[in-house]
């Protein structure tokens, strides 16, 4: 058969017969023990770029996931048994023999693996990283070799070189800035460290029965060698992307420190894919040298979105809703009706401009903001510093003309977007009103322009294990 068939039948099972893919595997899993491990992408709230240059930034777990299903087979298996790692998200599908990994790898079947520390890691990922360039297809993308050298070294330095199957699946667009490389690092450490037997968890379980809570000396356990796997993919990663997907909630990150936060607000949010790519490290550079040429306006910037950060946390912590100084003048309520719509119908000329005419009597000609309500809502006050955070990000150079559309389309819905992560692309998230009743609407214009879209919640838990009785997908 022509290679180029081969290679379509291999990829058409893999996007259309996952299941089917998985059951052809189930003679190793009639004995052996599964473990599972979910961890959550994150979104960055405000701060990106700036973070870099020593301001805070904040970010929040989201509820959607990366899970891990690995099978270990019993002892007695031994070296006849395999080493496989399928990731359909990356259409991957590699299987070794552990006798053939130890004739390949020498040096790495003589090192004993300590789950409990990543000191002299070093050799084993340059060793990992020539073994992974030659077995590779050679038109592998970066991705795909960075997630199996990071599987690879996990696994390595966690279990050693002993048969193991895995399946990793995700709900996280690739490369988007919502965390997938960094919940691909969590769930694999977190299911590896709990067939080492390192993990110990909350004696009631989460979310019903299937998924336990690990404790904090676990999780920070998770969070060394999920880092460590970072590095791999990324280089100089900051920490906190796979922080937020180990512990979840919401976390304030500056100058290395990074904080938990209890906020008592729950976010709700549109996710909208550009479906553009961008290269992060570029971007990195691009801010470091308009700060370079601009040193004091650049900084001006940052310290302004260090600024918005600090707001951000305290809303966060806010109150649901909090008083705010009342209007001086009272008003009857048909006056205010017939002002909001004068105010609205001023709005739908200038939409574009985020601007509105004052329609006081006082000063017609004059533009301004409307009358700020007797009462502000936390989220209102959150959009604010969104839309403030965004045009920083602007004046940074990293926003996109993508990115501006998705903005100008959710600011005909009265909606606040922002991107998130990098830049020049990837993800824009746009806050929602719990009230909001033309999601559907917003969802379709942004469809229409050609964007992909999804709702999430922010804030929730982070790194969970289950235990199943098979590797197969829940019904």
């Amino acid at each position: 058969m022509h290679p180029l068939i081969i290679r379509w039948w291999q990829r058409h099972r893999m996007n259309n017969s996952e299941r089917m893919d998985m059951e052809l595997d189930q003679t190793w899993m009639q004995t052996g023990e599964v473990v599972e491990s979910r961890a959550p992408g994150k979104v960055i709230i405000c701060g990106e770029h700036a973070v870099v240059h020593g301001t805070g930034a904040v970010a929040a777990s989201l509820n959607r996931y990366t899970v891990v299903r690995m099978n270990r087979p019993p002892a007695h298996v031994g070296d006849n048994g395999v080493l496989s790692i399928h990731l359909p998200e990356l259409e991957v599908r590699l299987k070794w023999t552990v006798a053939y990994l130890k004739q390949s790898l020498p040096s790495l079947d003589q090192v004993q693996p300590n789950p409990l520390t990543s000191v002299g890691s070093e050799n084993i990922k340059i060793v990992i990283s020539e073994f992974v360039e030659k077995e590779m297809p050679r038109n592998s993308d970066k991705g795909s070799i960075g997630g199996v050298q990071a599987f690879l070294f996990l696994y390595v330095s966690i279990l050693g070189l002993r048969p193991l199957e895995a399946v990793v699946t995700s709900e996280l667009p690739v490369g988007a800035g919502l965390g997938s490389s960094a919940a691909f690092c969590v769930s694999v450490s977190g299911a590896l460290l709990t067939l080492a037997g390192k993990l110990d968890f909350h004696p009631q379980s989460s979310d019903g029965i299937r998924w336990k809570d690990i404790l904090d000396t676990g999780l920070d356990l998770v969070n060394m060698w999920a880092f460590e796997g970072e590095k791999i993919i990324h280089g100089k990663p900051s920490g906190v992307d796979n922080t937020v997907s180990c512990y979840g909630h919401v976390v304030h990150f500056k100058k290395g420190q990074i904080t938990r936060i209890d906020g008592q607000v729950e976010l709700r949010m549109l996710l909208t894919n550009t479906k553009v790519s961008r290269n992060t490290k570029a971007l990195v550079a691009g801010v470091g040298e308009r700060a370079e040429r601009h040193p004091e306006a650049m900084a001006a910037v940052f310290q302004a979105v260090d600024s918005i950060s600090d707001e951000v946390v305290k809303v966060l912590q806010s109150p649901i809703e909090e008083a705010t100084v009342p209007t001086p003048e009272t008003i009857s309520q048909e006056d205010e009706e017939q002002k909001a719509e004068e105010r609205n119908f001023a709005q739908s000329l200038f939409m574009s401009e985020g601007m509105v005419i004052n329609t006081s009597k006082t000063d017609g000609n004059k533009l301004s903001a409307p009358p700020r309500p007797k009462r502000v809502h936390v989220l209102t006050r959150l959009e604010e510093l969104i839309c403030m955070n965004q045009g920083l990000l602007q004046c940074m150079g990293v926003s996109h003309p993508t990115i501006e559309h998705i903005c100008q389309i959710t600011s005909r819905f009265n909606l606040c977007s922002k991107l998130t992560g990098a830049g020049g692309g990837g993800c824009v998230f746009t806050l929602l009103p719990h009230d909001l009743k033309d999601i559907q609407k917003v969802r379709h214009q942004l469809q229409l322009a050609g964007f992909e879209c999804f709702e999430a919640a922010m804030g929730g838990k982070g790194l969970q294990i289950g235990f199943r009785s098979s590797i197969l997908p829940s019904p």
